[in-house]
């Protein structure tokens, strides 16, 4: 029970990571006309704003995916060496904290923006370009 527990933990902060910009990759690409601009960490998974208007995006189901599972598996670990090294009751009232702020950044993330789910970022294209555009990746820090 304690190892699902730590699981669904992981999944939860994963999901926070995700959600908030803290750690983002932003590929700034130069298109023949307009176009969005993709963000994910390590992964692209979104764009905040695309062709529509600004309180909308795009989330990228294949790269939302693969960030959750590094995210999980990243904090599965530090949950397993913490659980080592700190007190428990510390620990435990930590682990909440960090909970209940990425719930609730999760429900403000989903809730806010109109979200549109695709399989990839390559389905923007669709043979729209006659050119590949030509992107640059800068690490985002606190965006």
């Amino acid at each position: 029970m304690k190892e699902l527990s730590t699981i669904i933990y992981s999944i939860i902060l994963a999901l926070g990571v995700l959600t908030v910009d803290f750690f983002k990759f932003e590929y700034i690409c130069d298109y023949p006309e307009l176009g969005p601009t993709f963000y994910g960490f390590p992964f692209v998974q979104e764009t905040k704003s695309t062709w529509v208007n600004s309180m909308s995006g795009e989330i990228y189901v294949l790269g939302f995916l693969g960030n959750l599972l590094l995210w999980t598996l990243f904090f599965r670990v530090i949950f397993q060496l913490l659980k080592r090294f700190q007190n428990k009751v510390t620990f435990k009232v930590i682990r909440l904290l960090l909970v209940v702020f990425c719930l609730f950044n999760v429900h403000m993330y989903f809730s806010i923006i109109d979200w549109r789910f695709s399989y990839s970022h390559d389905n923007f294209k669709l043979n729209y370009y006659q050119s590949e555009p030509d992107c640059k990746r800068i690490f985002k820090f606190y965006k």
